[in-house]
């Protein structure tokens, strides 16, 4: 069954998450099936600590310090704070300030999402261990 939604309130009369396969019955998930599915969908994903091409212009012209940051930001059509904040992740990038670069910050979050999978596997086969013992069990 295929079924695209394109928000919450945007669904064809009489679907309900019911009729979703198990598997995309989380928001996230139909999300991002969604995404794949209908390239023109208005559904974001989790931002990224990235610093991309454009927010790389948008540093250096903030650096060149010929305006306020204020009125750059406003011509770049961002807010002030998403300016500092990639200024900020732009110099610890670079080395001027202490703190998680892009990079490492990329790396920790890859990590800590594989330790929550092995943990997980490390569960499932305790329960499957603690199972098949009991099953191995001889009446007496």
């Amino acid at each position: 069954m295929m079924v695209m939604w394109a928000g919450p309130n945007s669904k064809p009369a009489g679907q309900t998450w019911s009729d979703l396969p198990t598997v995309l019955r989380t928001p996230s998930l139909a999300r991002s099936v969604c995404q794949e599915r209908s390239p023109g969908c208005l559904h974001r994903d989790r931002r990224s600590f990235v610093v991309e091409p454009s927010s790389r212009r948008a540093v250096e012209l903030a650096r060149l310090r010929e305006k306020p940051i204020a009125p750059i930001a406003k011509d770049l059509q961002i807010s002030e704070s998403c300016l500092r904040r990639w200024m900020d992740q732009a110099d610890v990038d670079e080395g001027h300030k202490p703190g998680l670069s892009s990079d490492e910050r990329k790396e920790l979050i890859e990590l800590r999402r594989k330790n929550r999978v092995m943990e997980m596997e490390i569960e499932i086969l305790k329960r499957a261990s603690a199972y098949f013992a009991r099953e191995n069990v001889l009446p007496k």
